[in-house]
């Protein structure tokens, strides 16, 4: 059996196979997200919320959050259970969990270029020439700021799972939270945005891939901010 990873280094991997768990109930797919990326320490490697801030948090009920830790219980978590006298319960990732975490890790690691380093044939190197002088500051393209926006098109609501999944990987790259990057969409009376997918990537490409059209907005932003 592979050595499990530390948790910190396999996390969204964790947080992205826990998503995708169809044998969990929404609610405890909600509330284990909300309990790793709203309070895990990394240092200690657990979480200690009380029931009644888990359930306030996540508009549940004591009863349904005790419910969903019930489901979550040797499956993703080791619960320590608390005595309510100050001693909250505490959270933790199981190890077949994190070993399932970072399974997919690695199979993610181990992608195959399609650029072999030797052999195959060789062609001559085409180059673009810049001119070293400063030219006049444009507006962003629209036609390749269309583009972009064809690529996000999958609503995600501020109050859901995804919403933490994002907020916690868009954290991890120092960037703000989905309500101050994205404007906010209404759709059926439920406040949200667009997203290029329901869940962060976890995939090394498709991290560049949404880092840059992420960047783009951030240089939209900054440009219809200034002007």
């Amino acid at each position: 059996m592979t050595q499990p990873l530390p948790f910190n280094k396999v996390k969204l991997q964790w947080l992205a196979l826990l998503s995708q768990d169809n044998a969990l109930s929404s609610t405890a797919i909600v509330i284990a997200l909300y309990i790793i990326t709203v309070h895990f320490n990394q240092i200690k490697g657990k979480a200690w919320p009380s029931y009644a801030t888990i359930a306030k948090a996540t508009g549940k009920t004591v009863k349904t959050v005790q419910r969903a830790i019930h489901e979550l219980d040797g499956r993703w978590l080791n619960v320590k259970r608390g005595n309510g006298l100050g001693h909250s319960s505490e959270f933790s990732p199981n190890e077949i969990s994190i070993q399932a975490a970072t399974a997919m890790c690695k199979k993610r690691d181990n992608v195959v270029s399609l650029h072999p380093v030797e052999g195959g044939h060789k062609h001559p190197q085409r180059e673009t020439f810049l001119s070293e002088k400063g030219g006049q500051k444009c507006p962003p393209n629209p036609e390749t700021e269309s583009r972009n926006e064809i690529r996000a098109r999958l609503f995600v609501e501020f109050d859901s799972a995804q919403a933490l999944s994002w907020n916690e990987w868009l954290s991890i790259y120092d960037m703000e939270c989905l309500e101050t990057l994205f404007p906010t969409v209404i759709q059926y009376s439920r406040s949200g945005c667009y997203m290029p997918s329901r869940y962060p990537p976890t995939c090394p490409d498709e991290i560049k891939v949404i880092l840059q059209y992420l960047q783009s907005v951030c240089t939209r932003m900054e440009f219809t901010s200034t002007n």
